[in-house]
């Protein structure tokens, strides 16, 4: 899912089409429509991703993995 920033521009969108992801555009001046994900997302990034340097696909999927259990399992609620 991913709201209707520039970031998702087409292109980006074609790519997501040929690794076989299909993605999902919110409606249009709907912020709050996902709170659940926008709040995972900023989690992900601002606890994870932006403290980390990732060298290729392989590490980040590890990284993200890891985090999910943390996310799920270990962390405060």
């Amino acid at each position: 899912m991913m709201d209707r920033d520039a970031t998702f521009c087409k292109s980006f969108r074609d790519f997501l089409h040929s690794e076989g992801v299909k993605p999902v555009r919110l409606l249009p001046r709907s912020p709050k429509m996902n709170a659940q994900y926008e709040r995972f997302f900023g989690s992900l990034k601002s606890e994870c991703l932006h403290k980390l340097i990732l060298f290729g696909e392989k590490a980040t999927r590890r990284t993200v993995r890891g985090f999910l259990v943390h996310y799920h399992t270990e962390r405060n609620h």
